[in-house]
């Protein structure tokens, strides 16, 4: 806190790998920005039995001003297939709670992949709305 107060630092938060520290972060005041696993099919989730437990955690994240990040959203790797890939993209950017999200890649190609589809899911939400 002291080095936010100070400007070195603009914001203090957490990255949640679990149920419990992700209801604590959801709960606490010194979290101004999350990290949290989300995508669909609960792949490499805090509770992967229930995204939508973990949607609804990161929505009240969001209510409360918090900053949210998303991690797995292509579930660490595990969703090769392209509709798998674009159906949590549109799961994710339609949820409205996760402010920005990352993706680890390989090769350029992937990059320039996700780009596409996420500008294919986002055009997607805007014509639903």
């Amino acid at each position: 806190m002291q080095a936010r107060k100070e400007g070195v630092i603009r914001a203090h938060g957490t990255s949640c790998h679990g149920m419990d520290p992700l209801n604590t972060s959801a709960k606490n005041p010194f979290v101004q920005v999350d990290l949290a696993r989300i995508n669909p099919e609960g792949l490499s989730m805090d509770d992967p039995n229930k995204p939508d437990v973990v949607a609804s955690r990161l929505e009240e994240m969001h209510n409360a001003g918090k900053g949210v990040i998303g991690m797995k959203i292509y579930g660490e790797g595990k969703m090769q297939e392209a509709d798998r890939r674009d159906a949590s993209l549109r799961y994710v950017l339609g949820l409205g709670t996760v402010d920005a999200f990352i993706i680890g890649f390989e090769t350029p190609e992937q990059i320039d992949d996700t780009f596409t589809r996420t500008e294919a899911a986002l055009a997607g939400l805007v014509k639903k709305s």
